[in-house]
């Protein structure tokens, strides 16, 4: 019986594997179509010189295109992590609210001067609640001791 060597003679075609095919041990001949154990593997083929550039030609296109990706995922990220700080202002802005349980709102207030205590007071419109108070100057005092008539405060425009 003739012993098969595990020669392997790998044969490339533009850069594709093709068929591997058992010889004959020592004599280097191919073995009948019978006996013959066929099959394709993966083994190294040098490249040749338009492989080479077309592959060149494809690494600088890979490239480019990474560039061009990155430079989109930046802008994105940017993009998303502006409206990202916007929803978490919304959301604080509404957990304070409803931590407190109050927001706060433009309201009427009337400024009244109270005489008997020589004080100013400002006083919610909706409530009658006091805001906040401060003692009179020098000058509201007077004008409360020489009250002008309606007409005349009008006019001066010291009606408050």
């Amino acid at each position: 019986m003739r012993r098969l060597a595990a020669r392997l003679r790998p044969r490339c075609d533009g850069g594709k594997f093709v068929t591997v095919g058992l010889m004959l041990a020592g004599k280097g001949e191919p073995l009948s179509d019978e006996a013959q154990d066929i099959r394709q593997e993966m083994l190294p083929c040098e490249l040749t010189e338009p492989e080479l550039r077309a592959r060149g030609d494809e690494i600088a296109k890979l490239v480019g295109d990474q560039e061009i990706v990155e430079l989109e995922k930046k802008e994105a990220a940017e993009s998303h992590n502006a409206e990202i700080k916007s929803l978490v202002g919304a959301q604080s802005t509404l957990a304070k609210q409803v931590r407190e349980r109050r927001e706060y709102r433009m309201v009427d207030v009337r400024r009244i001067a109270v005489e008997n205590l020589k004080l100013i007071r400002w006083v919610r419109a909706d409530t009658d609640e006091t805001v906040r108070e401060r003692p009179m100057t020098e000058e509201e005092k007077q004008i409360h001791l020489f009250p002008a008539a309606p007409d005349e405060a009008k006019v001066s425009g010291t009606e408050s």
